[in-house]
């Protein structure tokens, strides 16, 4: 397990230089905003980490930046970086007072050490959705749109809308609904313009009076047309009728003629019947009935016994299935304890559950402040490498009760921490020690509170 014993920070970031020598398990960065106290954190990153090519890292008007770790077991972390040649570091092992032995492959030793878990930040360790970071961000800009304001600018009440809404959210969904109906409006305009063309281009030309038309009366000549059609329409009416009951007049008569042919087949065809009937004699076949009733009773219990045969084997199979499928989720209620028991996150009382994940029981979203604090912490330092750090942005958010409970876990942890928060000091200021050392420390005041 390896400590940071002393650290130097030169043009790094906002900061010009900076020295911090026996460094305890808590060292607590603070001071007004845009004095350099996020450069802290990320000057540790920085040396642990390539980082390819990052001039903006380098302090403005300076060539280069350079980071100097010292980790307990005097081992040596030399990070420089410069705009032409980007990030390069160097590891040393002092093996006495005058001699170093260096690291052949530095980057893959502070790879090992820092990895890249350790820039979990517990008081943010719950990740919103996509959702909720958008309702956060407009969160942080309250505007209220009303349909009578609206009305106003556009002239339209948008009773479709609903301006409970966001008012970012209402302009967009008002937007979008305008640009439907122009798009609608304008596909309407385009179909009625090209009948329009197409209507015109179909006229006659220009010897077509069009005047003496408009003006023409012609109803006595539709009145003599229609009579003459009617006259001429009742007289087909009545040829029509006379033309139908003379067919039916000889369908009819070749129906009797018909009809009587087959009357006379029919008598003789019964006289046969009745000769032929009296020659036949039927035999007795009640005894045959009876047999075939009993047998047809007995292949239907034949199969009620071959049906239960098989029910039972289904019943066997079936019980034997349930007691594997017992067997089955007894052993998966029993996995969750045991994958977290050999997970890289050891959390006491973190389990899963139908809802989700719990803590002693009680799903995440419901902890307490305090719950969460806790867990955030703990799972920060079961996450830290054989670098055991953490770094903690943004501790201004805690109050007194919080900020004494964030340095009793730290100093039941083996972790180092390193945390900033922003007071209305005049400058920067680095303090170090154990967490004793900043138990009953006052609340900082915070610039605009």
């Amino acid at each position: 397990m390896a400590r940071i014993v002393k650290l130097d920070i030169r043009n790094f970031l906002g900061i010009e230089h900076l020295e911090l020598s026996d460094i305890g398990r808590v060292t607590v960065i603070e001071g007004p905003n845009r004095q350099g106290k996020t450069s802290v954190p990320k000057a540790v990153e920085a040396a642990f980490s390539s980082g390819g090519k990052s001039p903006e890292l380098i302090r403005l008007g300076a060539d280069k930046a350079e980071i100097l770790l010292e980790l307990d077991g005097d081992v040596l972390v030399r990070r420089t970086i410069t705009e032409a040649s980007g990030s390069t570091a160097r590891v040393t092992k002092r093996v006495d007072e005058e001699t170093e032995a260096t690291i052949s492959k530095p980057q893959a030793y502070l790879a090992a050490l820092y990895g890249d878990r350790m820039r979990f930040n517990p008081l943010s360790f719950i990740d919103l959705p996509e959702d909720k970071q958008r309702d956060l961000l407009m969160g942080l800009m309250p505007i209220t749109v009303t349909r009578e304001g609206l009305a106003a600018e556009l002239g339209e009440e948008f009773l479709g809308v609903d301006f409970r809404q966001h008012g970012l959210q209402v302009v967009a969904d008002v937007e979008k609904l305008l640009f439907d109906r122009r798009k609608e409006a304008n596909g309407v305009a385009k179909e009625r313009g090209d009948r329009a063309k197409a209507l015109q281009a179909d006229l006659p030309g220009e010897d077509f009076d069009e005047a003496k038309w408009r003006a023409a009366d012609v109803s006595a000549l539709q009145r003599q047309i229609a009579e003459a059609g009617d006259a001429a329409g009742h007289k087909r009416q009545l040829q029509q009728q006379a033309d139908s009951l003379e067919s039916e007049m000889a369908v009819v008569a070749a129906r009797i003629k018909e009809l009587q042919e087959q009357h006379s087949a029919i008598v003789v065809k019964r006289l046969d019947l009745l000769a032929e009937i009296e020659t036949i004699d039927v035999p007795d076949v009640s005894d045959a009935e009876r047999m075939l009733t009993e047998y047809t009773d007995a292949q239907a219990t034949l199969r009620r016994i071959d049906e239960a045969a098989q029910a039972q084997a289904a019943w066997a199979e079936a019980q034997a299935a349930a007691a594997k499928l017992d067997q089955q989720l007894g052993l998966a209620r029993a996995l969750p304890e045991k994958l977290l028991a050999d997970a890289d996150v050891p959390i006491q009382g973190l389990a899963f559950a139908e809802t989700g994940v719990t803590l002693n029981g009680v799903s995440v979203e419901h902890l307490s402040d305090s719950e969460k604090l806790e867990l955030g912490v703990r799972i920060a330092c079961a996450l830290a490498g054989e670098l055991k750090l953490v770094c903690i942005d943004g501790a201004e958010k805690l109050d007194r009760e919080r900020w004494e409970q964030l340095m009793r876990l730290a100093d039941e942890s083996d972790v180092q921490f390193f945390i900033t928060r922003v007071t209305d000091a005049a400058e920067m200021t680095v303090t170090t020690g154990g967490p004793g050392t900043f138990m009953g420390d006052p609340v900082p005041a915070v610039a605009g509170e």
